[in-house]
């Protein structure tokens, strides 16, 4: 989505830039969808409906923040603006994965104790 911008110029590179975008950008949710069966499989059912609300709310949110942007820095460089909610996205995540793996380390040693 970075080079969105670059690509724009002419249809061709427009298209494949949005085709292995659509392609590759819901290739997260079955990989997440089973890091949250992992994490609690008794609750699977809960958190893979939460998931999908977190989802639903995440492309609404994307419209809106999508149409403040193109106010905001205009629509050829739009996509650079997603960048910027992906990286806050990623960080989100790799700390939520670094909360996760503290409280097995924690949950272990109180078992084995």
């Amino acid at each position: 989505m970075a080079f969105l911008p670059w690509s724009s110029a002419s249809l061709w590179p427009a298209v494949l830039a949005i085709a292995v975008w659509g392609a590759t950008g819901w290739g997260i949710q079955g990989p997440q969808q089973y890091r949250l069966v992992n994490i609690a499989p008794t609750i699977a059912p809960v958190l893979l409906g939460l998931n999908t609300a977190a989802t639903y709310l995440g492309v609404t949110t994307a419209g809106i923040l999508g149409a403040i942007g193109v106010h905001l820095v205009g629509a050829h460089w739009l996509s650079l603006l997603s960048v910027g909610v992906f990286m806050l996205a990623i960080w989100t995540s790799h700390m939520a994965g670094r909360e996760i793996s503290g409280r097995r380390i924690n949950v272990s040693s109180a078992v084995g104790a």
